[in-house]
């Protein structure tokens, strides 16, 4: 009986042991990972800004050629697809409606 006693006391601490070195295995390792996530956070943070700045200064770049516009003409409002009024590259029609309007 002392001799299991003993040897369940030293099977107890052993597991103690391993299982405070996997505790700060475990601390140290999220510690970095909770690091390297905050900084892929600030990441797409600064990239969400750029995206932002960009959309200002240029236009919302999520327009599509499909887009039904009501313009109005001459006092009556009119129906179109955006791609009907920027097929011809270059000109003042396709530079009001592509998106990129400041």
């Amino acid at each position: 009986p002392r001799q299991a006693k003993r040897a369940r006391t030293e099977a107890w601490d052993k597991f103690q042991s391993a299982f405070q070195k996997i505790k700060s295995a475990y601390d140290a390792h999220s510690h970095i990972i909770e690091q390297e996530l905050q900084s892929i956070k600030e990441g797409f943070d600064e990239i969400e800004k750029q995206k932002e700045e960009c959309m200002s200064e240029h236009g919302n770049m999520n327009v599509g050629e499909n887009d039904l516009l009501q313009i109005n003409v001459s006092g009556k409002i009119i129906s179109v697809a955006r791609g009907i009024l920027t097929q011809v590259k270059g000109s003042m029609l396709e530079a009001m409606f592509s998106g990129r309007w400041e």
